[in-house]
């Protein structure tokens, strides 16, 4: 989508004050939830997809943590 057409905090000097503290946020919570699952494609993405090719369906499984904090992979 061209920048023009899509400006979810608005633009120039009414523009929202709180854009940059969102995106840091967004960022953030992203970070934190790719790092605390491990990512596994399901059985329907080895399978051609014929409406989106550059679709590919996943799913995120919890890690599991042991008594010291220490993340576990017992899904590999």
């Amino acid at each position: 989508v061209p920048s023009r057409f899509f400006q979810p905090f608005g633009c120039g000097p009414r523009a929202c004050v709180g854009k940059h503290i969102a995106i840091v946020m967004t960022k953030a919570i992203l970070v934190t939830m790719l790092s605390s699952t491990i990512k596994q494609t399901n059985n329907l993405s080895m399978q051609p997809v014929e409406e989106d090719p550059d679709c590919l369906a996943m799913r995120f499984v919890p890690r599991a943590q042991n008594i010291s904090g220490e993340t576990t992979d017992n899904h590999t």
